[in-house]
């Protein structure tokens, strides 16, 4: 355990000081969110719930995703280049550990992106949900952000420096418009609304979604995540331990 959390505070302490990467996947949501809640009246309201709150809880959900690409993705492909993981080769760091840090930094980083989106809709918008109901949805975005950080690994190991970015933010930006967290899945055509319930990025906001309109939990929605993290991180996994290996040859 103490290797482990040697890893998590060196690997934080690393993340927290990237100005640019806190600007970007912190900042722009909540810019994002004001810009387009403006879109419908304050008072509408959209699927059980006001499109304010609606909105925010896409915006939230897009921030994390970003939040974890960027961080596992992109930061991992650059110590790729650096020998990083070769050097940890050398450490009593296993590789379950490692794939463990990079998630659990992620998260702890996309939990503020989180927070201060919901915030921003509080003071600015106004939205009114029960106090017990904003730390429900705060954990529902989070915890079904998950899957987004081995995603990223995997991305990662499949890229190189040169091409990573471009994988990031496909993933990123056409991922978050098919699950509908920009536009909302009624508006798209049929076909594109059947794939999109189908990825994760959907699966995470629509726990919220639910919420916020009421409806009896649906259990479908965390299982299908807790899917997508168990196969992103066994083949993120398996990717850090062949690459291990090809550098001891």
């Amino acid at each position: 355990m103490k290797k482990l959390w040697a890893a998590i505070s060196l690997d934080l302490r690393r993340t927290l000081r990237n100005r640019q990467f806190i600007f970007f996947t912190l900042i722009m949501p909540v810019g994002f969110y004001i810009l387009y809640s403006r879109m419908y009246s304050s008072s509408a309201q959209f699927q059980g719930t006001s499109w304010d709150a609606y909105f925010m809880v896409s915006m939230a959900a897009f921030g994390a995703t970003g939040v974890l690409l960027n961080t596992t993705g992109t930061r991992v492909a650059r110590e790729r280049m650096t020998g990083w993981p070769l050097y940890l080769a050398t450490t009593p760091l296993t590789a379950t550990r490692y794939v463990i840090a990079k998630i659990l930094v992620a998260q702890v980083t996309a939990l503020a992106s989180i927070v201060i989106v919901f915030v921003t809709g509080m003071l600015f918008n106004h939205v009114q949900i029960a106090w017990d109901s904003w730390g429900i949805l705060v954990m529902e975005v989070w915890l079904g952000a998950i899957p987004f950080a081995a995603w990223g690994l995997v991305l990662a190991y499949l890229m190189g420096q040169s091409a990573i970015n471009y994988g990031v933010t496909i993933v990123y930006l056409a991922g978050s418009f098919l699950a509908g967290l920009w536009t909302p899945l009624k508006f798209l055509p049929s076909a594109l609304q059947h794939f999109g319930k189908l990825l994760p990025a959907y699966q995470e906001a629509a726990m919220a979604w639910g919420s916020l309109a009421h409806r009896v939990f649906d259990w479908a929605h965390p299982l299908t995540l807790l899917g997508y993290t168990i196969v992103f991180g066994g083949i993120a996994r398996w990717l850090f331990v062949h690459q291990q290996r090809l550098g001891n040859d």
